[in-house]
């Protein structure tokens, strides 16, 4: 098991106020990811016959979608952008091509940083090998 302390060396820690929201980069960074996946949505329709085809796209679409959960974690710190409502509104739009809400992944996702390295945390089976506890499989049921 993780500790649930942060063991970097305080030297070396990072300081949240050298990294301010800036817009330039977050708008690029999110719509570079929304591009991605459009297109290989788009190019689903066009692709040649073939199961390898269908497979290499299926694949593209996931590792596409997989690079919307950047945009969404740092709007759900509030850090994408520099204003709260816009990083909202973003988080609710990437959060709907991510198959669930931006409420429910913001609440699971801050939970996950109050509770990093225990037992109920609900992000611990991503990072640990441990299996979720009752509690924190019950954290997205009671959500929904």
């Amino acid at each position: 098991m993780l500790p649930s302390h942060d063991v970097t060396p305080p030297d070396e820690r990072l300081d949240p106020a050298d990294f301010p929201p800036r817009f330039g980069y977050a708008l690029f960074h999110t719509a570079a990811a929304l591009g991605q996946l459009a297109a290989l949505v788009l190019l689903v329709r066009w692709r040649p016959p073939g199961v390898g085809w269908a497979a290499l796209l299926f694949v593209a679409v996931g590792l596409g979608q997989y690079r919307l959960y950047f945009p969404l974690h740092d709007a759900s710190h509030g850090k994408l952008f520099p204003r709260r409502i816009t990083n909202r509104r973003l988080g609710r739009v990437v959060a709907a091509l991510l198959f669930t809400t931006y409420p429910s992944f913001v609440a699971i996702h801050l939970e996950h940083h109050r509770r990093w390295g225990e037992r109920d945390d609900p992000g611990a089976v991503d990072y640990s090998g441990i299996a979720a506890s009752s509690s924190a499989s019950s954290c997205g049921r009671s959500l929904a």
